[in-house]
């Protein structure tokens, strides 16, 4: 697939906050925060069990929102885009907390 013949993606609600649509925010800042608010919601409504892709530069915050909800993270081998993102798939786990004995 040549160049031109890439899909082109726009969203559905369009970040009107990001300098690109006139506002105060940079782009990629705003959806990096949006995406990792989104996989900490994700967490605490499911418990600490999510599934899905990240890019490459935002994996350390991953692992800490991980890690806040006591679970781990597994990645699957990279993956890169047409534009030069690099994108791993997560899996994240949060594993029941053993029962101590006489409780």
């Amino acid at each position: 697939m040549s160049d031109e013949q890439v899909p082109a993606f726009e969203l559905v609600m369009p970040f009107v906050a990001c300098k690109s649509q006139g506002g105060a925010y940079d782009d990629d800042s705003f959806v990096a925060g949006w995406r990792l608010a989104e996989i900490h919601a994700a967490l605490t409504l499911s418990g600490g069990c999510w599934q899905g892709n990240v890019q490459e530069a935002d994996l350390k915050q991953v692992d800490l929102i991980a890690m806040k909800h006591g679970a781990t993270i597994a990645l699957d081998d990279p993956d890169d885009d047409s534009d030069g993102t690099t994108w791993r798939f997560a899996t994240i786990t949060r594993w029941p907390t053993p029962v101590e004995e006489g409780s």
